[in-house]
């Protein structure tokens, strides 16, 4: 497992530009302006971020989320 988390020694290569066809997530819904709001509310929002290895980030949170493992909340 420490193998799959230690830092590689190249760059990671950029990643490609991606066009979006919309501006919002098929999971927004439309809703309807409701206008201003007072500037002294709060507001919780998501934000959902893709990845391109998904099994390996997986094994990273799974390892600093487990308390038996080494690598637990040292990240």
């Amino acid at each position: 497992m420490a193998a799959a988390l230690a830092p590689t020694a190249r760059a990671a290569e950029p990643p490609s530009p991606v066009s979006l066809s919309t501006n919002h997530s098929h999971h927004a819904a439309a809703g309807t302006d409701a206008g201003r709001i007072p500037a002294t509310t709060n507001l919780t929002a998501r934000l959902y971020l893709g990845t391109r290895d998904p099994d390996s980030l997986g094994a990273f949170l799974n390892a600093v989320t487990t308390p038996t493992s080494p690598h637990y909340r040292t990240s």
